[in-house]
């Protein structure tokens, strides 16, 4: 009796290691696959992600630099302006009689206008005019936020300055830029640091005689604060302007800027600190790239070519110093450091926590292997089931991401321009809650606009016209409530001719009258003032479609161009109604503003 149940013990023992073993083989299999691919994945998404977090410093680096260099050219070509503008008063070239004598009283006159000037663009330290000989004929000099006219008693004779002769020498229309130092009195450095960049220009008489030079020292602190105020509050990166040696003009150790003044600071300096990174830097125009010490990019920017706001440069309008054979050889670098504790410190972070995930994912489909290999053909059912789910779904997703997509699509290319009259907005310093609420209301009657389009169409008896003249009393009843104006304070008189306007055309017209109605409603009659709006709808023989909006608000200034005002609402009127509709657009102030848009509907041909 024992022994056939020694036999049947040793018999079912026998039975389950096969199965084990293949339950183990079977494991297995599933495991290796699936830990291969976790490995494979999680190494992907991890090459990925510190890729794609290196592409952003990068991209980042590379536009806060262009930001800092286009304001730089940007200060630099406005003072030159200034120079040339100086130079070219009327009371300059008066200034001298046919014999060379100067008249006293457009002196006193020219003084006036110098001071005033100064005083208004606040960047002037001293600002000086030179007769040929190199005596002062007049100096503004900036004392506490005023501006001061030197006595005649304290002029002084400038033909030894370096300035003098450099700027003497050039031609009428160009000008002269001194290298960026700092202001020295009696050869030594002012304190508190006053750095400067001297801006001269030849002057002449009414007979083009060179009379002399127009010189003023800009106050370089100025440019250095808007170089300086696009670098982010953020200890990730190191943001700096170097001079052609290597030095700090702005670095990211104050006391270490303008080294090369000092005789006991010349190892202080960028090239001393990181001589490899410059040695590679000083030799290209643009360099991004990393070291075992973290990523450098730098660009460069030659101060003596700058010559237009847009960030071109020539070297036509500014000649380069007297100690320069070429302007191509004086510059400056600007140039950002990200330290590598900084640069893959989420990197490293990252790494660790996969690592972490891995492990726990790895017992997770070691045991997850072994009750699936249990049950694998009941797990295949069930997967070609969920496949079958997933393709209907699939189907049915597309069908309605098509359908959204066109939709959708108008709507996005309003609010991608939109989106780009914001940014525009945050480049030029404009950061506020109420101008975004404007430009999100102004985005939603646009939307309104086009929608009620639509709905004109459903309403009528054809699916190719609306009535405009309907059309144009919703609209403006729309935008009365969205600017809530009371017909007590603004009334509106319409005069509509009835007529039917194709759908292609009263989109894009649905649009100019949404931004001009909009305009007079928001900017026409300020603080509420009380006022008329007219608009008129009629059709001449020709079949030309005429619409007159006009008002009786404030207006705008003569010097204001409105085909070339870069805002986002003037911009859609002129582009629908001269590219779309191909029609014309006018205006003229006189007690208001008046518009008037003239077009033919031919542009479309009935589709429904």
């Amino acid at each position: 009796m024992n022994k056939r149940k020694k036999s049947t013990i040793v018999q079912s023992k026998n039975e389950e290691k096969p199965k084990m073993r293949v339950i183990t083989q079977n494991s297995f299999k599933i495991f290796l696959p699936v830990f291969i691919l976790m490995l494979g994945v999680m190494s992907y998404i991890l090459y990925i992600t510190n890729k794609s977090e290196l592409k952003t410093y990068q991209k980042n680096e590379t536009q806060l630099i262009d930001m800092q260099i286009f304001n730089t050219k940007n200060d630099l070509f406005q003072a030159a302006s200034d120079i040339i503008l100086l130079a070219n008063l009327d009371e300059v070239k008066e200034l001298w009689d046919s014999k060379g004598k100067i008249n006293n009283t457009v002196l006193e006159q020219l003084s006036t206008n110098y001071k005033t000037i100064a005083f208004y663009k606040k960047f002037y330290d001293h600002l000086h005019l030179i007769d040929e000989n190199g005596n002062e004929i007049l100096r503004v000099n900036y004392l506490e936020g005023e501006m001061a006219t030197v006595v005649s008693s304290q002029l002084q004779h400038d033909s030894d300055c370096d300035y003098f002769s450099a700027a003497f020498k050039i031609n009428q229309g160009e000008v002269f830029v001194s290298s960026f130092e700092l202001n020295k009195k009696q050869g030594e450095i002012e304190l508190p640091f006053k750095p400067v960049i001297r801006f001269a220009t030849p002057v002449f008489d009414n007979n083009d005689e060179k009379r002399g030079i127009v010189m003023f020292s800009y106050l370089g602190d100025i440019m250095l604060d808007n170089f300086s105020s696009h670098v982010a509050k953020s200890k990730i990166h190191k943001s700096m302007l170097l001079n052609a040696q290597g030095f700090y003009i702005v670095g990211p150790n104050p006391e270490n800027d303008w080294a090369f003044m000092y005789d006991d600071r010349q190892d202080r300096s960028f090239a001393a600190k990181y001589p490899t990174a410059w040695s590679r830097i000083i030799k290209e125009d643009s360099s991004q790239f990393i070291t075992p010490q973290g990523m450098f990019t730098a660009k460069t920017i030659y101060p003596l070519m700058v010559s237009q706001t847009d960030g071109k440069e020539t070297n036509h309008a500014i000649s380069p110093i007297k100690l320069q054979s070429n302007a191509n050889e004086y510059f400056w670098k600007v140039a950002t450091f990200i330290p590598a504790s900084e640069l893959y410190s989420k990197r490293n972070k990252r790494f660790s926590n996969t690592s972490l995930i891995a492990a726990i994912l790895t017992l997770i489909f070691a045991l997850s292997a072994y009750w699936i290999s249990v049950a694998i053909i009941r797990r295949k059912q069930a997967e070609e089931q969920i496949k079958q789910d997933l393709r209907v779904k699939t189907a049915l997703l597309q069908e309605l991401y098509h359908r959204t997509k066109n939709n959708m699509q108008l709507i996005a290319s309003m609010l991608k321009m939109q989106s780009r009259s914001i940014e525009n907005k945050s480049l030029a310093g404009v950061s506020s809650i109420d101008f975004l609420h404007d430009s999100f209301d102004a985005i939603i009657n646009r939307i309104k606009a086009m929608s009620m389009v639509h709905q004109k169409l459903y309403q009528a008896e054809d699916l190719s016209h609306i009535n405009l003249k309907e059309y144009i009393k919703d609209l403006v009843n729309l935008l009365m409530i969205s600017y809530h104006i009371h017909p007590e304070t603004i009334s509106v008189k319409l005069e509509l001719e009835d007529m039917l306007l194709l759908i292609d055309s009263a989109i894009p017209i649905s649009l100019v009258l949404n931004e001009l109605i909009s305009n007079v409603f928001k900017h026409a009659f300020p603080d509420n003032a009380e006022g008329e709006i007219s608009i008129r709808l009629f059709k001449e023989e020709d079949e030309t479609i005429n619409i007159h909006i006009s008002d009786n608000g404030v207006g705008i200034p003569e010097d204001i161009d409105l085909e070339i005002v870069n805002t986002i609402g003037i911009r859609t009127v002129y582009s629908l109604a001269k590219h779309q509709l191909n029609g014309e657009v006018n205006y003229k102030t006189d007690n208001g503003l008046k518009w008037q848009i003239s077009f033919k509907d031919d542009q479309y041909k009935v589709r429904v």
